[in-house]
């Protein structure tokens, strides 16, 4: 019976080591003519469909997917003008070859209907992959963060309820329009219909700072004309907004951009616990036990943006962007109950409430010169301002004594930070 105990053991901690190792999975694909089908696009998605990674088929139509931890997978093969081909694996312990995948052709009975063809949603570069939104994925979009969500970027989350744009790993994603960093809620005023395509970079360079990733937005420039987008969201039985507008304005090569956001929560069901442990020099232990009640949590944020920029096709580009954002909690208190494992008679009242501002107002100034069709000049200036102001009351009392602690802290920091760049396109890459 032990013996049959420890062959378990053994092969548990066989299987544990198995399943920390990375494998590979690689295929050709072919037509059903037996041709290689070249630019394929390839998915590997966790079985909740979360987007793991994406690869292309070279002219081969071979593809490659490394660093694959073992899970169980969904593998998805599309490409134009054939079905997609998908397949399921259970628990990953060993590389995969999955030889030659046939992709099906896709018929579609037509009866007087001009066809036109078009190029891949996606196109792979040595150092980025360029992704061409569909007329379909732009109609159920409502934002550029929408859209983001349906392209499906491997290793990209969207949090459509908090509108927030994040990594799987927990990396740091940088957001961009135009080559111009902007924050998210400037990627929630994009109109769909102005996004020309997305530049995604999972590998960028030291330019881009400590950023894991980053995810640049190019949109069309339009002479004349405007547009007002408004995107609100309000919960029924809670205090809880995400609201913003944004106008856009253009002149000739001018272009002239507003925006405003308002994120605002309250809560009343609010409380903490927390357990401490003090052991004094003669070896005695107090423990104390901290029971939270009910109390009060309200945030309140502004994001006021005024963008201009003016743009000379293929020669310059200069944009300034205004911004301010206001971070404000009047209210993070908490009421407590304090006892004493050793006293059932010590009972000790908390009352911790705090009052935090933060004010940021910055100016952001960019200018891109083109040298000629490879080669450019970029320069950019951020100076910023850091306000912030705490104030608070911690009490703890009895019937016996009252022990109070008042806080008032305030700080400020100021920041000029300037940044210039050449950039060169070589003829096997950019």
């Amino acid at each position: 019976m032990k013996y049959k105990a420890l062959q378990i053991l053994i092969f548990s901690l066989f299987s544990v080591q198995l399943c920390a190792q990375n494998y590979q999975i690689k295929g050709k694909i072919i037509s059903d003519i037996n041709e290689a089908v070249p630019f394929a696009n390839v998915t590997l998605k966790l079985q909740d469909s979360t987007s793991i990674c994406g690869v292309s088929t070279d002219t081969k139509g071979n593809f490659r997917i490394s660093k694959v931890k073992s899970n169980n997978y969904i593998l998805l093969v599309s490409c134009i003008g054939f079905e997609t081909f998908k397949t399921e694996f259970d628990c990953v312990s060993s590389n995969i070859n999955l030889g030659e995948i046939v992709l099906k052709d896709q018929r579609v009975a037509l009866d007087n209907v001009t066809v036109t063809v078009t190029a891949a949603n996606i196109i792979d570069k040595p150092n980025r992959k360029i992704v061409f939104p569909n007329p379909k994925q732009k109609e159920s979009s409502s934002n550029g963060l929408n859209l983001l969500q349906s392209v499906m970027l491997p290793g990209v989350k969207v949090n459509p309820l908090m509108n927030s744009i994040y990594l799987i790993d927990d990396g740091e994603i940088q957001l961009r329009i135009n080559g111009v960093q902007v924050s998210e809620k400037e990627v929630i005023a994009l109109l769909p219909d102005d996004i020309q395509h997305i530049e995604y970079i999972d590998n960028p360079g030291l330019r881009y700072g400590d950023s894991r990733a980053v995810i640049n937005y190019k949109t069309k420039r339009y002479q004349t004309g405007g547009g007002v987008s408004i995107d609100l969201m309000q919960s029924p039985h809670v205090m809880f907004s995400e609201d913003q507008i944004s106008v856009r304005l253009n002149v000739n090569k001018s272009e002239f951009k507003f925006n405003y956001s308002l994120s605002l929560r309250e809560f009343y069901e609010f409380w903490r616990k927390n357990n401490e442990k003090f052991l004094f020099e003669n070896g005695d232990l107090l423990e104390r036990i901290e029971v939270g009640k009910s109390g009060r949590y309200t945030n309140e944020i502004h994001n006021l943006s005024f963008t201009y920029n003016y743009q000379e096709p293929e020669k310059y580009f200069f944009n300034i962007n205004l911004k301010y954002v206001g971070n404000l909690e009047p209210h993070n208190d908490y009421n407590s109950q304090l006892l004493r494992s050793d006293d059932d008679s010590y009972k000790v009242n908390i009352e911790d409430y705090t009052d935090t501002r933060s004010y940021f107002p910055s100016v952001d100034l960019y200018y891109l010169r083109h040298l000629n069709s490879k080669e450019r000049l970029m320069f950019n200036m951020v100076g910023a301002y850091i306000g912030t102001d705490l104030t608070g009351v911690y009490n703890e009392g009895s019937y016996e004594s009252s022990n109070m602690i008042e806080r008032n802290v305030e700080g400020e920091k100021y920041s000029l930070i300037g940044e210039g760049l050449y950039e060169i396109d070589f003829d096997n890459g950019d």
